[in-house]
């Protein structure tokens, strides 16, 4: 396991937020998450209770379960800071 630290830019600024995924894991690759592992990592985004901002970097896969896909570089989200 190794550590990928993803830079996020947004509503609440720039952020960057911190996961360990499998060695073999390269950007572009979606990497599997627990649900605990992805709120820490949305939090990290946003962690206000009430905002709708929608901005988040783990997303549900469709099958219950969480993932994030590693990015080449930072992730823009809805609200981007220059």
């Amino acid at each position: 396991m190794k550590n990928v630290t993803i830079e996020h830019s947004g509503f609440h600024g720039r952020n960057a937020v911190t996961i360990r995924v499998p060695d073999n894991a390269r950007p572009g690759d979606a990497v599997q998450v627990s649900t605990d592992v992805a709120r820490r990592i949305n939090a990290g985004v946003c962690g206000s209770a009430d905002c709708m901002c929608g901005e988040c970097i783990a997303m549900q896969d469709g099958r219950g379960g969480w993932e994030v896909t590693i990015p080449q570089n930072e992730i823009t989200g809805n609200y981007p800071q220059s």
